[in-house]
């Protein structure tokens, strides 16, 4: 009862979740986003000057027509088209079952947060996941390191592995992770 009486805790909560939506969306944009350019190698801009990747048939045969049991293509194509380009990440050796399994906690986090928002803002036994947090960015710097070498065509040789893995060079989505972390952090540190 401590939440709906208390206008910082409902604050807290409300930038808590407003952030870790955030941070997921941009994790899910990254791992669709990366297979996608990957498999797709054409493009071109629309109307509105956008850039658009053209869908090839090895794009639909390994992502958008994959058969994932515990997923209907049909009832939740977002999250089919994450976990599908999440299984494409793994089968070319960027993550592992591991990391599909912690992307499936922080999923579960975010749809919680997104379908019981007043339970995050008033049951005082209901709070955001902080871990899954931290367990985001790992997983997104992961994603970043590795598909960079891996999957990236000729970068240029003054960039080493060693270089990309001890952080001296940061990815643009790591740099925007860090900086919501450290809103968030600020908000932990003020309650």
């Amino acid at each position: 009862m401590k939440k709906i009486i208390d206008q910082i805790l409902i604050k807290h909560n409300l930038i808590l979740s407003s952030l870790f939506i955030l941070s997921y969306e941009i994790l899910k944009n990254v791992i669709i986003e990366k297979v996608k350019s990957t498999i797709c190698l054409n493009s071109h801009f629309n109307k509105d000057g956008e850039l658009e990747i053209d869908l090839n048939e090895e794009y639909h045969q390994q992502i958008t027509n994959r058969v994932i049991p515990k997923i209907k293509k049909d009832k939740n194509p977002e999250y089919h088209r994450l976990y599908a380009s999440s299984l494409w990440l793994k089968e070319n050796n960027i993550i592992d079952e591991d990391d599909i399994n912690v992307l499936h906690e922080i999923h579960t986090q975010r749809v919680f947060i997104t379908h019981k928002t007043i339970n995050f803002l008033f049951d005082d036994q209901i709070n955001i996941n902080i871990d899954l947090f931290w367990r985001l960015r790992e997983l997104l710097l992961k994603i970043e390191n590795r598909s960079f070498v891996e999957l990236e065509p000729g970068y240029p040789p003054k960039v080493s592995v060693k270089m990309i893995n001890d952080g001296e060079i940061k990815h643009g989505t790591v740099i925007l992770i860090d900086y919501l972390f450290e809103i968030a952090k600020n908000e932990m540190n003020n309650i």
